[in-house]
């Protein structure tokens, strides 16, 4: 069974009413996509014996993601000392996307409160995380280095499709502020949403059309039973 890493985006602001002369936008979040696990709990496995020459005492190092640029990581910690374990720990972990769907990894937004006051002037951010699920073994040469270096290739592969939908989400919302600093109200601004929603649903499906026709864990995606996973 194929494993892809998949979507559900919408963005939503609603007009709650007249605030100190000014157009009030509510809070909402945004609805999360994911990697998503498709394919059932393996078989167990027993974990390998490390030998004298592949026993973990700390190298290769654990992989530490990178901040992503306009996002926050927040992590769940997942455990386990093999690769059944920690894909048992990681569909434990109770990373779901909108659909409800088992997630390895996640990146939502939403879009904090505000008045608007004038189309020109208004300047909302999006607030997005990032989740991440986060492995801290101890380096005593009870696992196997094999076992940290997949570890580390899958980390890498979720954090690169997860930073994938942070730029989309901050691409469209960019050019949503953009084309609302040129409307001529605040109405005409929470009228044009819905069309900026679809936008951003758009280019987010057609990046997972992308990833499903040339599925590389280089771009952020994997098959099922890619180096185990």
């Amino acid at each position: 069974m194929k494993r892809w890493i998949i979507l559900a985006l919408a963005a939503n602001l609603v007009l709650v009413g007249a605030v100190a002369a000014g157009w009030y936008f509510g809070s909402l979040p945004i609805p999360r996509h994911a990697a998503v696990v498709s394919s059932p709990t393996p078989t167990p496995t027993p974990a390998p014996t490390p030998t004298p020459d592949t026993r973990w005492f700390g190298d290769p190092a654990i992989w530490d993601p990178p901040d992503i640029v306009g996002a926050r990581i927040e992590y769940v910690s997942v455990s386990g000392s093999s690769q059944y374990d920690l894909i048992t720990s990681l569909n434990a972990a109770g990373l779901k996307d909108s659909n409800g769907l088992v997630a390895w990894g996640l990146e939502g937004s939403s879009i904090p409160s505000g008045v608007c006051y004038s189309p020109r002037t208004v300047n909302i951010a999006l607030d997005i995380v990032v989740m991440l699920p986060r492995w801290s073994p101890i380096a005593d040469g009870r696992i196997d280095q094999d076992l940290v270096t997949r570890w580390n290739a899958l980390q890498q592969v979720i954090y690169i499709h997860e930073v994938g939908h942070v730029k989309i989400d901050l691409d469209d919302w960019t050019a949503t502020m953009d084309h609302i600093h040129q409307l001529p109200s605040c109405q005409a601004a929470i009228d044009y949403l819905p069309a900026a929603r679809q936008k951003r649903n758009d280019d987010q499906d057609a990046y997972h059309a992308r990833l499903k026709a040339d599925c590389r864990p280089e771009i952020g995606c994997f098959l099922s039973g890619w180096l185990g996973w």
